[in-house]
């Protein structure tokens, strides 16, 4: 009996243990799927794109960064060869040279860089990262692959390689000015140093009906036959030849003048353009030096001039760079003191609250105290800072804490995008004005449509009111009804006929006219419109090209828009009439107006000085019937009627309006 009982406890003691032990391996398990999953969601969320391959080098996975890289899919990569993803494009001799000769060698590989054109993506610049993982018994488990994608960097760097190159050149071309005396040696030593250093396909300088070159010969001849085909430039261009590129630069200096040309394979960035018109300014310089007696202290301060330009292009930033503690500024760049208009020494020591346009300050010290509490802020965002003059600029600025002298500090680098923001406001102009004319255009069609179908409805009136009018006697006291109808459906045609010249149905006769002596005969008739207490002033541009345009319409146009302006000014003011000639050139038309076009024109402006408008007010101006007048005091067809004409003259109306201020009109019209 005795014996059973022992026998029991150690059953309950054993499946105790048991219990415990399956416990552990189920709690083991779950701590290895997790660990699992943990691996998984880091490998997916890894910035680089990253394969796991087994010990045969198939894909276990992949991370949604390589799939994005590469433009592929899981159900074309798991579970792969890899050398047979993308239809074999991973069959790269280096990468199996890694994967089976170098890593079977090593537990890891580093920083292994292979260049390779993707069908889907393009020439790439990888660089390769590897790790072999264990399993206990020593054998391979997995292979962690890491690609980074470094094309742009490498593009980057030998951007920066390039323009070093570039440096280094004008050092030796300074050097060589220094150290020569004749210019025939300069000009010849000078193409050969800018093909070796910077190795430019061809260079030739052309001077005093001479022709100095170095380079290829073949490509030498090519060069030589262009430039004698184009003409001189006044500033430097560049131009293609066949698959290569062409700087032409023009050498410059008083008496002094000569080409410098340049022919690469590869296209010249705006600050290679720039620092190679400064060589070519240096040899201008050279060579006016060598031709007088004062050679060795002229070519002296050419060297000092252009040390401090290079250096300035090399060791200044694009971006104001600012240091503060507690507020204060401690150091600040030539750039920054350039954003503010004050000078270095004038904003050490100062706080930098002082600079931040007023509006903007509460923001700025909110982001201030909460970096400073260690909360998350953005790196960059937009702020306006206050200029010495007054005027706002604009900057992109990041702030980063640092240590200064021992002490905590923040620096700041600040980005100038006043142009840009200037350039955004100009697009939304352009947007809006895009829209007016679109609805311009639309209401000109249903305008037209209308008119049509009213005139048609008054001539039926006409029709009728005339068989009236014959079936009743002379002295008919229903006589006077009619001729009171007419008179209504007169009125009526009239307003039609104004429709029908908004939506451009009307038809001018086009005659060749001076816009000058159109207004100059006018001006009697304009006076009487504008009274005593408006005062009418003329500022016509002499000597201004003639337009072709129907007369009467061009006048009617000058008519409504002076009494627009006369009303606008109700308790007197000044209504100036003006004239000029423009040239909108095919770079800059867009900018000028939506409706612009490249060519010559002719304008004249009406301006007054009354109560002006609202941008509102202004978007519905040219729409017929629209006016801000009482209704005895305007049919709100003046504006719209002067629109259509001179849109069928294959013009514009540009209008520029503050409240208070007052509003010039702007009429454009081709020149004959």
């Amino acid at each position: 009996m005795k014996n059973r009982v022992r026998t029991k406890k150690q059953l309950i003691t054993e499946l105790e243990r048991l219990r415990k032990k399956t416990t552990e391996i189920i709690d083991s398990e779950k701590k290895i799927e997790d660990a699992r999953l943990f691996a998984e969601s880091v490998i997916a969320t890894i910035r680089e794109p990253l394969l796991v391959l087994d010990a045969n080098l198939r894909v276990i996975m992949a991370n949604r960064s390589f799939y994005r890289t590469f433009k592929t899919k899981p159900k074309e990569t798991e579970g792969r060869f890899i050398y047979k993803l993308g239809e074999g494009e991973w069959n790269i001799p280096e990468l199996r040279k890694l994967l089976e000769n170098i890593l079977p060698q090593n537990t890891s590989f580093e920083n292994f860089e292979v260049e390779y054109t993707f069908k889907k993506v393009g020439k790439r610049t990888l660089l390769l990262n590897a790790r072999r993982i264990y399993k206990k018994r020593g054998k391979t488990q997995l292979i962690l692959l890491a690609i980074e994608d470094i094309t742009e960097i490498k593009k980057t760097h030998q951007s920066i390689k390039h323009l070093n190159d570039v440096l280094k050149a004008i050092r030796k071309v300074n050097q060589l000015i220094t150290h020569t005396e004749s210019y025939d040696k300069l000009l010849r030593n000078v193409c050969k140093l800018l093909v070796d250093v910077i190795r430019y396909n061809v260079v030739c300088i052309t001077y005093n009906n001479k022709i100095y070159k170095a380079g290829k010969q073949t490509q030498c001849r090519e060069l030589l036959s262009f430039i004698q085909n184009i003409k001189t430039a006044r500033k430097l261009v560049t131009r293609s030849l066949g698959e290569n590129f062409v700087v032409i630069s023009p050498i410059k200096k008083k008496d002094v003048y000569g080409t410098l040309y340049i022919l690469s394979a590869k296209p010249f960035s705006r600050e290679e353009k720039d620092l190679i018109s400064e060589i070519s300014s240096d040899i201008g310089y050279a060579i006016r030096s060598i031709h007088t007696s004062q050679i060795e202290n002229d070519m002296r301060i050419a060297l000092r001039e252009s040390e401090e330009k290079y250096r300035t292009v090399v060791e200044h930033s694009n971006d104001g760079i600012v240091i503060l503690q507690d507020g204060i500024i401690k150091f600040a760049n030539r750039k920054l003191s350039e954003l503010l208009g004050y000078k270095i020494e004038e904003g050490l020591n100062t706080p930098f609250e002082k600079y931040i346009d007023p509006e903007e300050l509460p923001r700025v010290a909110k982001r201030y105290r909460d970096r400073l509490a260690g909360k998350k802020v953005p790196r960059v965002y937009e702020t306006i800072l206050r200029h010495k003059d007054g005027h706002r600029v604009y900057v992109d600025i990041s702030v980063r804490v640092i240590r200064y002298k021992g002490e905590v500090a923040e620096l700041g680098f600040l980005r100038d995008i006043t142009e840009r923001k200037k350039a955004e406001e100009e697009l939304e102009i352009a947007r809006r004005q895009l829209l007016h004319s679109q609805k311009m255009e639309a209401i000109g069609r249903l305008t037209s449509s209308i008119s049509h179908e009213f005139n048609n409805l008054l001539l039926s009136i006409d029709g009728y009111i005339e068989l009236i009018s014959k079936g009743l006697q002379p002295d008919d006291i229903k006589q006077r009804f009619i001729k009171q109808i007419k008179k209504v459906t007169e009125h009526a045609k009239n307003l039609i006929s104004q429709l029908l010249t908004f939506s451009r149905k009307h038809k001018f006769q086009l005659e060749t006219v001076n816009i000058n002596s159109i207004i100059k005969q006018m001006k009697e008739i304009l006076e009487r419109v504008t009274g005593k207490n408006i005062a009418l002033i003329l500022k016509l541009k002499p000597h201004i090209a003639t337009v072709k345009v129907d007369r009467g319409q061009i006048e009617q146009v000058i008519m409504n828009m002076a009494i627009n302006a006369c009303d606008a000014m109700p308790d007197g003011g000044r209504l100036t009439i003006s004239t000029d000639s423009h040239y909108l050139n095919t770079a800059d038309y867009r900018r000028f107006h939506p409706r612009a076009y490249p060519g010559k024109f002719i304008s004249f402006s009406i301006a007054d000085t009354g109560v002006g408008m609202e941008q509102d007010t202004i978007d519905y101006i040219f729409e017929p019937f629209f006016t801000t007048k009482e209704k005895s005091k305007g049919t709100g067809l003046g504006l719209s009627t002067a629109y259509g004409i001179i849109k069928q003259h294959k013009g514009w109306i540009d209008v520029k309006s503050e409240p208070g201020i007052g509003s010039t009109f702007t009429v454009y019209l081709p020149a004959v």
